[in-house]
């Protein structure tokens, strides 16, 4: 629900309640007659500024039961605060990367998968087409039971068509050609950090290995030798899946609305693999 905020009603919140760190800015928690809320504080700059006011036009219009929901923003220059519906869980990177006190299933991961595909599904669905641009495990938010799942973080969201950086995004979830400067990309982009994201989802490590390395090294071996995750330990169930997503000709990668079909068709055959815990594999080095 859309509302009106004060300075004096979030300010009081921005001292010890900080929850979380990006490149632009910090996320508070803060509470509203409503009830909880997330306050994301961003120092707008001029060149930033564009940024902070594609999210906001962004949130305005975009309404889906698995993104989460706007509720206002105030400007007080140079600070730009967000105010969203709080997720009182982890998010999909915390769970995948804390195993001692996140266990899940197969049946989980697909709940997940399934939820944050109907989010991006209906960003792809709009009229122009919206693309993320940074999908991600830290930007899939979920609540307190691991129930419901979210789409969060839309500063890097561009309709479909209009002028588009190059290696927007986060490097070891872009498409290849995100990378390649003056190449014209579409939404499959997204499919395919959708796919690196699902890889990490059943992996329980990062595609590639430690996020700190030469990213550009990460960039050519991507895009120039098809370096790929490893799908040794990866539930056989999802290998088609992922090769076809992550494919480097983004016209042979399926829809996400496809995605989110198979994901709802998948077979388990027995139970038993359904309520298999996923404990991971080592980290990948990619295929060779």
């Amino acid at each position: 629900m859309r509302r009106t905020v004060t300075k004096q009603e979030i300010e009081r919140f921005l001292s010890t309640n900080e929850i979380g760190r990006g490149t632009f800015g910090v996320v508070y928690k803060g509470a509203l007659c409503d009830g909880d809320v997330a306050i994301k504080v961003l120092h707008v700059t001029e060149d930033t500024k564009e940024k902070a006011e594609r999210e906001i036009t962004t949130m305005r219009t975009v309404k889906h039961e698995n993104i989460v929901e706007f509720i206002a923003e105030l400007y007080e220059i140079p600070k730009l605060y967000l105010i969203f519906e709080f997720m009182d869980g982890p998010s999909l990177h915390q769970i995948i990367h804390n195993y001692n006190d996140h266990k899940y299933t197969n049946k989980d991961a697909i709940n997940w998968l399934i939820q944050a595909a109907e989010g991006l599904n209906h960003l792809h669905s709009l009229a122009p087409k919206l693309i993320h641009r940074d999908v991600k495990p830290k930007n899939i938010l979920l609540n307190g039971d691991k129930s419901i799942v979210k789409l969060c973080d839309f500063g890097n969201v561009r309709q479909l068509g209009s002028c588009m950086s190059n290696e927007s995004g986060t490097h070891r979830y872009m498409a290849p050609e995100v990378y390649i400067d003056g190449v014209k990309y579409t939404e499959k982009c997204d499919v395919y950090s959708f796919a690196i994201t699902a890889w990490e989802v059943y992996s329980r490590t990062n595609a590639y290995g430690p996020d700190k390395q030469n990213y550009q090294t990460l960039l050519t071996k991507v895009s120039t030798e098809d370096w790929r995750p490893l799908l040794e330990g990866i539930p056989k169930y999802t290998h088609k899946l992922l090769e076809r997503s992550w494919s480097p000709e983004p016209k042979t990668r399926p829809t996400i609305k496809e995605i989110l079909e198979d994901l709802k068709k998948t077979d388990f055959c027995e139970n038993s693999i359904r309520q298999t815990l996923i404990t991971g594999v080592s980290p990948s080095k990619g295929s060779e």
